[in-house]
């Protein structure tokens, strides 16, 4: 017996509750992390500075938040310099 589309989701995980693989997996990658940290950050000097930042960079994707883009919709698309007048007009 198939669900109806658009019929409310019954059983399984509540929404946002991580499975059981993945808070395990999430647990063995940051013990593994946590045991190589001063390995890594000795690698980490021995790099050229462009290549440094590139690695830091990476990392960072795993300790910060990714951004997303806002739109905002009806607002008027004004250049830096239109800004800039605006502003020093008020």
């Amino acid at each position: 017996m198939s669900k109806q589309k658009g019929a409310p989701k019954t059983g399984g995980r509540k929404k946002g509750t991580p499975n059981k693989a993945t808070r395990e997996l999430r647990g063995l990658m940051c013990e593994f992390v946590e045991g190589h940290f001063d390995e890594v950050k000795e690698k980490m000097a021995e790099l050229e500075p462009a290549q440094w930042l590139r690695a830091y960079t990476d990392f960072c994707k795993f300790v910060l938040p990714t951004l997303q883009s806002v739109q905002m919709e009806g607002a008027q698309k004004l250049t830096i310099e239109q800004q800039l007048e605006e502003l020093s007009q008020s």
